[in-house]
């Protein structure tokens, strides 16, 4: 369409079967989004032959659209390709794998499964970029070890173990045991059993009592 070879009766037929219904809607959306992250607007444009779009083509090419689409959700869904934010991180676990990273003076971070987690130059700031993570300062009393989760910085005193948890709807903070002081918010530190909820799309963290027990029970297999 955006060569210039659409006819008007091509668009008024694209609009019409995008009206149908919601789902054909999504399904163009989608082909666009895949149309503009393959690279297909080349600034030297393929000069084909010029043929009139049908509707049975038009319904077949989103069709297909749609399939390549879902394939690919579904693949890094089960694991076979790592997301954007794991191939960006510097460490990532995929799907049904954890795994305990030694961090800098005794600190550990322990990776939930299809998680990552990036760190600043001098490790000692953690940020979480997908999945959960359970960040251990087991340093020194002067080593410091801060998490960064949706903007926010938690100082972990040593001795702390946190739980984060960052999901597509919803950010998660969780104090294990120790406590966490959070500078940017006029809060009490956090001691072990508060935990931090706080929705994607909100400002506010919410603070919640909890049994130090339950949290990160992925640690032992639960769910």
């Amino acid at each position: 369409m955006s060569s210039g070879n659409a006819t008007q009766e091509d668009l008024a037929a694209l609009k019409q079967w995008r009206d149908e219904s919601p789902a054909n809607e999504r399904a163009f959306q989608k082909a666009v989004q895949l149309w503009h992250t393959s690279g297909a607007f080349l600034q030297e444009p393929l000069h084909l032959h010029r043929r009139r779009m049908t509707r049975r083509a038009i319904l077949t090419s989103a069709s297909a659209v749609v399939g390549l689409v879902g394939g690919a959700q579904l693949a890094t869904a089960l694991g076979y390709v790592p997301t954007f934010q794991a191939m960006l991180a510097d460490h990532a676990t995929p799907v049904g794998q954890s795994r305990i990273v030694d961090l800098q003076n005794g600190a550990t971070a322990h990776l939930d499964a299809a998680s990552a987690i990036s760190l600043d130059q001098t490790v000692t700031q953690v940020t979480l970029t997908q999945g959960a993570v359970v960040l251990t300062n087991g340093a020194a009393d002067n080593a410091a070890l801060i998490a960064r989760l949706g903007g926010v910085e938690f100082d972990l005193a040593h001795g702390t173990s946190i739980e984060l948890i960052k999901r597509p709807d919803s950010l998660t903070i969780g104090c294990i045991t120790g406590r966490v002081s959070v500078p940017a918010m006029s809060i009490a530190d956090l001691v072990a059993g508060d935990r931090l909820f706080r929705l994607e799309n909100q400002l506010h963290f919410e603070r919640q009592a909890v049994d130090p027990s339950e949290l990160a029970s992925w640690r032992n297999g639960r769910l």
